[in-house]
């Protein structure tokens, strides 16, 4: 298949025409190139009737022959075409004659296209039976045939149905029209009609061999948008004040050429005169700005001594906060478990001290039992030594007794006498070395105690050593924890306070409160990590702000959506040639006008063209603001089914003749013959509605208009104003409908462009919720802080001096208990 022509970036440019099943063609297409068609071919073969039938035919829509034909002939009539006066085969033809137009969009270089498309039918006898228009972005040939399958070209039915969604059909040309002035120019229903004549003018045949240059400078004029009336009073008012202006000007100059002459010799004055008198403000100004130097360096000073003290006042605060946080960190060690192992030790010195005093009190016992010991081990050496030499005199002195008595022969008598001395004297000495005996048990008794109270004190000292280890150790571990726990704290503030500096939505009421709870919280570990509650506020509170906010963008985007249906909705509607009407009030039945023949007044009337604009809006106000404007009006004057309300208008069974001015004088009968319920109204039936009613506002009683927008209605008076007429007459309502269809593109352009920020904001909310979610779960943990660091209890070890000796344990001593010193050799 043969590509389609693209169209070129710009404006509409036209890219093919065709005819199908008219004239002598079946289905012909003719393309452009550039915006221009070139026929070339011998007289007779159809070059005139090609462009007949297409341009500006499509344009105008115009049946008529004059308008059609080049020449205006009138004898040419468009059945002909078909039907070719009776030669063709069928009674009956229907074919189509399109043009397609082309552009592309320099920004997006996105193509748009559109279809231009009359179908006619021809029926022996009846000439043109039925002929219809469409407008479609569609191209001919590859989104939309006009022939079927059969070759048949489609019917107006089968037309709408293709076209549908993409285009419109229409059956009246004057619709027509205004659907390609839209389309294509944007030129308005007077300057589309005069571009429409300009081109038919300019077809005429041989134009060039009879040129009319007033009819063509008309209609050239004719095509040319109005000048405004204000611009050319404008002009006008500048041309007569011209030469005024001139004079004013001449005398302006002279008057500068004087003013500057005196004014150099009056600044060389000026100069010295200045100088002269300013000499002291001079001076004075001088010491102003030496007095505010001295002023500014004293505030200076000032807010710098300020600083100071407030910084020394600061330092002081923090001390005394140190201070306080030292006495409770004092507090808690004291009550720690750490503190307890301290007091056990200093009770343990205290128990080594009383032991080291019992300890000294027992050696100088020991060494008091040692001494009387010794004393009594002398003692008893030099009693033994007594006796041994009182036995030896005993014994010399017995022996020279006995040998006294010998010589004497007393041998018997002493013998008998010898013995009980002897005896006496021995039990005398052992009573004697019995008390010795028990002195020496005594003193060897306070020795062993001597010795195990030394024991007990090694002990103890060796108890004391371990303690005062286990006292150093746990002081040095308590210093570790301490310190541990201080850096633990100090880094969690730390990594706090870079956290919250680097967090752009968790933001926290008073992070230097938050930082100095967590800073105390760390000497103590009471209780939930402050950060993990603050930060758990504050996200609760800036979540539910965000929360509220993402709800209320999408009540927003809700009711943007609502709006943009609605609009778009009556944008479709009026630019499918639709017209609005004024509001019906909530009194009506609805759907009842649709089933109900006739017409509302507004379409069934229009203004005189000696009424002015402004007494157009001040009659249709006052129409508007009374109700008559959209009463209904049936085409016999009867009442509506029993079952709808609404507000008729019919006149009077025999309306008597009013004095004075009427509604008719102002508004005259225009129904529209394409509405068949408007058409069952008829004009008559009209023109006696606006006989009824009067004009001027005369202030007399029953029912009038005024062109100020005054109305009476019976007892019912009032006044409204407006702009400009919207409703009565077709011109009003189309230039009504064009506005209204820039203002909703307007609408819908504002509201996409609001649509768009909404769903931007609630992105932006989204992602600022997901950022606190994330911000709040990145807050630093305080576990380090809450774990202690254990350290494994010290083993106590045994003492490594002698064992200490047993109670009632005694030293060795020379002779066991109870025995008897060995005596002396005589």
């Amino acid at each position: 298949m043969t590509a389609l022509p693209d169209p070129a970036p710009g404006r509409w440019q036209p890219l093919r025409i065709g005819l199908v099943d008219l004239f002598y063609y079946d289905a012909e297409e003719f393309w452009f190139r550039d915006g221009r068609l070139l026929l070339r071919g011998n007289n007779g073969t159809g070059k005139s009737k090609v462009l007949a039938l297409t341009l500006p035919f499509l344009l105008d829509g115009d049946l008529s022959a004059r308008r059609v034909e080049p020449d205006a002939d009138p004898g040419k009539r468009m059945e002909w075409n078909l039907l070719l006066g009776g030669r063709h085969p069928h009674p009956e033809r229907l074919g189509y004659t399109w043009i397609e137009f082309g552009r592309r969009d320099q920004e997006s270089g996105r193509a748009h296209f559109r279809t231009l498309l009359c179908g006619l039918k021809a029926v022996t006898g009846r000439g043109i039976a039925r002929h219809w228009y469409a407008v479609t972005d569609q191209r001919v040939g590859e989104e939309l045939a006009l022939l079927d399958a059969t070759g048949t070209a489609l019917s107006r039915d089968r037309l709408a149905e293709a076209v549908t969604g993409r285009g419109m059909v229409y059956d009246q040309a004057k619709t027509y029209r205004r659907a390609v002035d839209e389309a294509l120019f944007g030129l308005g229903e007077r300057r589309y009609a005069a571009l429409v004549d300009l081109l038919i003018q300019l077809r005429q045949p041989q134009l060039s061999k009879r040129p009319n240059e007033t009819a063509l400078s008309r209609a050239l004029t004719e095509a040319l948008p109005p000048m405004d009336q204000a611009v050319i009073a404008d002009v006008a008012e500048a041309f007569r004040s011209l030469d005024e202006e001139k004079e004013e000007l001449r005398a302006a100059s002279e008057a500068e050429r004087a003013a500057s002459a005196f004014l150099d010799h009056y600044r060389r004055y000026a100069r010295v005169a200045t100088r002269r008198r300013a000499r002291l403000p001079r001076s004075e100004h001088a010491r102003y700005e030496q007095l505010h130097r001295d002023l500014s360096q004293a505030r200076t000073e000032r807010e710098e001594a300020e600083r100071q003290r407030a910084a020394a006042a600061e330092r002081i605060a923090r001390l005394e906060e140190t201070a306080v946080r030292l006495a409770a960190q004092d507090t808690a060690l004291r009550a720690g478990p750490e503190m307890r192992s301290a007091r056990e030790l200093e009770q343990a010195a205290a128990d080594a001290r009383r032991t080291a005093g019992e300890r000294a009190r027992a050696e100088g016992d020991r060494d008091q039992a040692a001494q009387a010991h010794s004393r009594a081990l002398g003692r008893l050496t030099s009693a033994e030594g007594r006796l041994a030499a009182a036995e030896r005199q005993v014994g010399n002195t017995l022996r020279h007794a006995r040998e006294t008595a010998r010589a004497a022969r007393l041998d018997d008598v002493l013998g008998a006498h010898d013995a009980v001395p002897e005896v006496e004297l021995r039990h005398a000495a052992e009573d004697s070395v019995a008390r010795r005996r028990r002195t020496l048990d005594h003193v060897e008794e306070l020795a062993a105690r001597a010795e195990q109270a030394a024991g007990e004190r090694r002990t103890a000292a060796h108890r004391l050593d371990e303690a005062q280890t286990e006292a150093a150790h746990t002081a040095e571990r308590q210093a570790q924890a301490e310190s541990s726990v201080a850096q633990a704290g100090q880094d969690l503030v730390d990594a706090v306070r870079e956290h919250l500096d680097r967090c752009t939505e968790l933001d926290l009421p008073d992070p230097t409160g938050l930082l100095d709870a967590l800073h105390d919280w760390g000497t103590h570990l009471h209780g939930p990590s402050p950060a993990r509650e603050q930060a758990a506020a504050a996200h609760r509170g800036q979540a539910a702000d965000l929360a509220d906010r993402a709800a209320a963008l999408g009540r927003q985007l809700a009711e943007l959506a609502e709006r943009r249906t609605v609009a778009e909705s009556e944008l479709a509607e009026l630019e499918a040639g639709g017209q609005r009407g004024p509001a019906a009030p909530h009194t009506r039945t609805p759907g009842l006008r649709d089933r109900t023949p006739g017409a509302p007044l507004w379409r069934l009337v229009d203004f005189h063209d000696h009424v002015t604009p402004d007494e157009r809006a001040g009659l249709e106000a006052a129409l508007e603001a009374s109700g008559l404007l959209d009463a209904w009006v049936c085409p016999d004057g009867t009442m509506l089914e029993a079952s709808g309300h609404d507000v008729l208008l019919a006149p009077l069974p025999s309306p008597a003749p009013r004095a004075g001015s009427v509604l008719a004088d102002a508004l005259r009968p225009a129904v529209d013959h394409g509405d068949p319920r408007a058409t069952q109204v008829g004009e008559p039936a009209v023109s006696a509605l606006l006989a009824t009613i009067g004009l001027g506002g005369t202030g007399a009683p029953g029912t009038w208009v005024a062109s100020d927008g005054r109305f009476r209605i019976g007892a019912l008076t009032g006044s409204w104003s407006k702009e400009a007429a919207v409703y009565v007459g077709e011109g009003a309502r189309e230039e009504a409908r064009r506005a209204r269809i820039a203002t909703l593109r307007g609408e819908l352009d504002a509201l996409a462009d609001s649509t768009a920020r909404r769903e931007t904001e609630r992105a932006t909310v989204a992602a600022r919720r997901r950022t606190l979610d994330a911000e709040l779960a990145a807050v630093p943990d305080d576990a380090p802080c809450a774990t202690p660091t254990r350290w494994p209890p010290r083993r106590r070890t045994p003492p490594t001096g002698p064992a200490p000796a047993r109670r009632n344990a005694r030293p060795n001593s020379p002779r066991r208990p109870g025995a008897r010193p060995k005596r002396a050799p005589h």
